[in-house]
């Protein structure tokens, strides 16, 4: 697509992340189907189907893993979270700075992380 889709399209907290990174892939959408639902539940159901137990092994089935201190602006992060299967996907906006959807936070926020990210995958 040549058009960055609006945060209204993307506004659930799990999809930003992955709409964006599907943006800059060449791989067949068919990998996506079911991810990017509008419920959490839907999604668990179509990672597990195919045989994922974590948006960080989504991640590393079409984005190449890179050393977190080697993100750039656009890249995907991940920041802990308290649920091991839905981690806290980010996209690094530079100086160490992430903009995602955060507990506590109405619609789409920049933040700088307090936790170190635990991965992070090149765009």
């Amino acid at each position: 697509p040549s058009t960055w889709p609006s945060f209204t399209e993307s506004a659930h907290w799990q999809t930003f992340p992955m709409r964006s990174a599907r943006m800059l892939l060449t791989r067949p959408p068919s990998i996506w189907s079911g991810l990017l639902t509008l419920t959490q539940l839907s999604a668990r159901a179509a990672m597990q189907a195919r045989g994922w137990s974590s948006l960080a092994e989504v991640m590393d089935a079409v984005l190449p893993r890179i050393l977190p201190s080697e993100a750039i602006i656009g890249d995907v992060v991940e920041l802990q979270s308290e649920d091991a299967m839905f981690g806290a996907l980010c996209v690094a906006v530079g100086n160490g700075r992430v903009t995602g959807y955060f507990e506590g936070h109405d619609g789409l926020t920049v933040l700088q992380p307090v936790a170190p990210i635990i991965a992070a995958w090149r765009t």
